[in-house]
């Protein structure tokens, strides 16, 4: 009987020790889908302008580092910045030829207010500010000359879950929206235009570990 109570003891105490207020760092992988609504403006031929909507799905990778603390039994709140890298692209196609947009990477910071479901399981909110790195390619669907990097701001929502593994290391899940700021690149020569209206969805899986 006492063994059995000695182990009930030491299970809560890891389960409790593995949330405990500190710092973290988090590595994970998943997948990313980029969604465009993209006009183009050809000031030297109006048969060329046009307004198409595309999406892909492609790989991303994602790193974090940030402190947790707890704010009772069951509310905590977090915070922390991360850097992330994707595969995704979207690439448009008429009869004239096509153009390239591909995410790259990018960075930010976010929090994420969490409710303790189970001594080992709790679900969070993610707020954030994401900034990411673009590039757009032309192979004639407008102009042929372009081939630009570009940065645009977003705000990243979603929902999470993470599961305690051991004292110090945790699995984690998080769903992403991540909406830009509608971005505009112009030629510099020709004056023409490619107005994007970006969007994308994020899954990612990571692995945890909480210091001290």
């Amino acid at each position: 009987m006492l063994k059995k109570i000695l182990l009930g003891s030491t299970l809560v105490m890891i389960s409790s020790m593995s949330y405990a207020d500190g710092f973290y760092l988090g590595a994970g992988l998943g997948g990313s889908g980029l969604f465009d609504d993209i006009t183009t403006t050809d000031v030297s031929n109006a048969a060329n302008n046009g307004q198409m909507d595309s999406g892909k799905f492609g790989f991303l990778g994602d790193v974090y580092a940030g402190y947790e603390m707890n704010l009772s039994d069951q509310f905590v709140l977090g915070g922390e910045a991360f850097l992330q890298g994707s595969s995704s692209n979207i690439r448009v196609t008429d009869v004239t030829g096509s153009a390239t947009l591909k995410r790259r990477y990018g960075y930010g910071v976010r929090i994420l207010p969490g409710y303790q479901f189970t001594p080992d399981t709790r679900g969070f909110l993610v707020l954030g500010y994401l900034h990411d790195n673009f590039k757009l390619t032309d192979d004639g669907l407008l102009d042929p000359n372009v081939n630009q990097n570009f940065g645009a701001n977003a705000v990243q929502m979603g929902v999470g879950t993470m599961t305690a593994l051991s004292n110090n290391l945790g699995l984690r899940a998080d769903i992403l929206y991540n909406d830009y700021q509608k971005k505009t690149v112009t030629v510099s020569a020709t004056g023409d235009t490619y107005k994007n209206s970006l969007g994308s969805f994020d899954g990612v899986v990571s692995l945890l570990y909480r210091f001290g």
